[in-house]
């Protein structure tokens, strides 16, 4: 059976929970029945890296393989919360070998001579990548990935939603971009940098439903509910981690984005089983809590 190998690269990375993300996702397919995967041939890594060039060296140059306290404790935590079926055993995971790369800062806007899957060569940010016999694929999950956490809370972003995005970076300029293609209108809200490249018929002056701190400043977004993507795995999730507060961690969007990396990069056979955004949560917040806080070498 071929390796199925994930990582994830940026600087610094030692708070990322994508390796959690990725051992839970394995386990729920596992778990439903899904040809041509193992817990066991499964590894996941983080890169400490400033380059793209030097993360894709690193993956591709073969890191040691490991099963891990962390691929254990996914397993385990989703026995406990998802009944065996078989509904998935008429597909299987793609077995050709290929890597599985997530970026974060400061990666994403280290653009390379790619195939790009969606917008994320117009908006210079990409956070997902698939390597193949040197070919590489490219895509931005973080657009799509607010927009989901958005519609999951009753949001009518088909219908012209308003959100209120507060930052100018490459995940900021994803955001807005999925948003506005999804049917909604953008509030632009000071930060660190402007947000530009937006339609005029897009931008509005007021009336948001939803709001993203990107840049985690200071000052109240007006809206009735807030994402905040910055976070580190052990750190107290705002809300206590639901979708009832008015401020929305960051788990939430990582969660999203994993889940469209799988569905429409890495593995979209596999989409129709893969667990629904609230489940992956409520077991990425169960996989701390068995880890213990702060623990991040699993």
């Amino acid at each position: 059976m071929v390796r199925t190998t994930f990582a994830v690269a940026g600087h610094p990375i030692d708070g990322s929970a994508s390796p959690h993300l990725f051992h839970l996702v394995v386990a729920h397919l596992a778990r439903r029945g899904v040809k041509g995967i193992d817990v066991d041939q499964t590894d996941s890594f983080r890169l400490n890296a400033t380059q793209v060039g030097e993360a894709l060296r690193a993956l591709m140059s073969g890191p040691p393989q490991q099963r891990s306290a962390l691929a254990r404790a996914a397993v385990d935590v989703v026995r406990a919360s998802t009944e065996t079926s078989n509904e998935g055993a008429g597909v299987s995971l793609p077995r050709d070998g290929a890597l599985w790369l997530s970026l974060t800062s400061p990666l994403k806007h280290d653009l390379g001579a790619w195939d790009h899957l969606d917008a994320s060569k117009d908006v210079r940010s990409v956070n997902t990548l698939r390597v193949l016999d040197g070919r590489v694929e490219a895509m931005s999950t973080d657009g799509r990935a607010v927009v989901r956490v958005a519609r999951l809370l009753g949001v009518s972003v088909d219908s012209g939603a308003v959100v209120a995005l507060r930052g100018g970076g490459g995940a900021a300029r994803s955001i807005a971009q999925a948003w506005v293609e999804a049917g909604g209108r953008v509030l632009p809200v000071p930060g660190r940098r402007a947000l530009s490249g937006l339609p005029e018929d897009a931008v509005a002056t007021h009336g948001a439903a939803f709001g993203v701190d990107v840049d985690g400043g200071k000052g109240h977004l007006d809206a009735p509910c807030v994402l905040f993507p910055v976070y580190r795995v052990g750190d107290t999730p705002r809300g206590g981690g639901g979708l009832t507060s008015s401020e929305i961690d960051g788990r939430w969007m990582l969660a999203a984005q994993h889940l469209e990396a799988w569905s429409r990069c890495w593995a979209p056979d596999v989409a129709p089983f893969l667990p629904d955004l609230p489940r992956l949560v409520a077991d990425l917040l169960a996989l701390e809590a068995w880890l213990g806080a702060g623990v991040l070498d699993a």
